[in-house]
């Protein structure tokens, strides 16, 4: 519980500060709701069928996408997403990590082959900023 309220109080910042709006390029972070999971799972099905970017190795179907971003919220948790004009973006990626520092986020963790898909291990890698 107190995890929870400290992580919702983060959330209520992040939500009135600089971040969640960059005027010049358009990007806003927002908390996602159930109405998304058409977007969010087009995006995220492209980096899971694609990419090493994901460890799942089938697309996920929007309800699903649904019933996951449902399954946050009911514990109180916010499910983040980046928008630019109306679409969603996936994360990670190369472009996720240039993001991610862009906001001030320093790399804090690299766990080393911790996944493997298309034949080949995989790291992990956390960023964050406090608030």
């Amino acid at each position: 519980m107190i995890f929870q309220k400290n992580l919702q109080q983060r959330w209520t910042k992040i939500q009135t500060s600089e971040l969640n709006c960059v005027p010049e390029t358009g990007w806003q972070i927002r908390t996602a709701s159930v109405n998304d999971a058409a977007d969010i799972a087009a995006i995220y099905n492209y980096y899971v069928l694609n990419t090493v970017v994901t460890f799942e190795e089938k697309a996920v179907a929007e309800i699903e996408m649904a019933a996951r971003i449902q399954n946050v919220e009911v514990i109180g948790l916010p499910w983040i997403v980046a928008e630019q004009t109306g679409r969603g973006i996936a994360l990670p990626n190369e472009a996720s990590v240039a993001l991610h520092e862009k906001f001030g986020m320093i790399k804090v963790a690299r766990f080393r082959e911790i996944g493997y898909k298309a034949e080949q291990w995989l790291d992990v890698g956390y960023w964050e900023k406090l608030f």
